[in-house]
């Protein structure tokens, strides 16, 4: 049987295979350039579904690492202070990412240009962390 320690080292692992500091280095930028590509190229109305998508994933993936955070803290042994420190971080790594789902709904809701202004003039969440 697996310990509970090692089971929630196991499923950070996972969590982290899919999102860490380094893939959001690339993730939030790229995904700016999918949204500016693709305002361009058709009506804010029909690329919204998918930013609703795309939030609802952020969401998602957020309340699992919280949800690990929670089980990590409740766990009758000593919390391991490093696992804990490893989720805490994942967890600002999805806070980012949630906050860049929002603000492309909110920024684009506006207007497409407002979205477009906004990264011109490195506004944009994701840029000024």
């Amino acid at each position: 049987m697996v310990s509970t320690k090692a089971s929630l080292c196991l499923r950070l692992s996972k969590l982290q295979a899919i999102r860490n500091k380094d893939s959001e280095l690339l993730l939030l930028p790229s995904r700016a350039a999918e949204v500016l590509q693709e305002i361009t190229a058709m009506e804010w109305e029909q690329y919204r579904p998918v930013c609703e998508e795309q939030l609802a994933v952020a969401r998602q993936f957020w309340s699992q690492t919280e949800g690990l955070i929670i089980e990590i803290v409740n766990t009758d042994a000593e919390v391991d202070e490093s696992l804990l420190s490893q989720c805490q971080g994942l967890l600002a790594v999805c806070d980012r990412w949630v906050s860049s789902e929002e603000e492309i709904l909110e920024l684009n809701d506006l207007s497409a240009d407002t979205y477009v202004l906004a990264h011109e003039q490195r506004d944009l969440v994701w840029q000024k962390a």
